[in-house]
């Protein structure tokens, strides 16, 4: 599960004020409301209803404090048995990539923009554990 910052440990402190508590499940609202409102802008681009909660649990898994972010563990996040379905997702099936790219930009515009700000994209990888792995 997602938390707003330092939410993990305000719900483990038993001493927290319900007030505070209250922020922090406000903030969950305000977030999950605004992922939604992103996914009616992008869902029409993906015809099938099952690549829509494939696209969901994709998106979702990302989001989540997973370690990893495979095929496996997306999967499990999303309670699928494996990964088959968000692999067709990402590889098979049919979807205008270009659009969505457009719809997110315009979202992202809508949102978040602003005459001073800067966009910086970053591609964080993972740390290698072990030495049998490539780089």
């Amino acid at each position: 599960m997602w938390y707003p910052e330092g939410m993990k440990a305000t719900l483990s402190n038993p001493t927290v004020s319900p007030r505070l508590l209250e922020d922090y499940l406000d903030q969950v609202d305000d977030w999950r409301i605004d992922f939604d409102q992103l996914l009616i802008r992008i869902e029409p681009r993906f015809v099938r209803s099952d690549l829509r909660g494939s696209l969901r649990a994709y998106l979702t898994g990302l989001l989540a404090p997973l370690e990893r972010k495979n095929g496996w563990q997306l999967a499990q996040q999303a309670g699928c048995q494996t990964p088959y379905a968000l692999q067709h997702l990402l590889g098979r099936a049919l979807w205008d990539a270009d659009a969505v790219r457009d719809d997110l930009r315009a979202y992202v515009q809508e949102h978040l923009w602003t005459p001073e700000g800067v966009l910086v994209l970053d591609e964080t990888g993972f740390l290698k554990k072990g030495d049998t792995s490539d780089l």
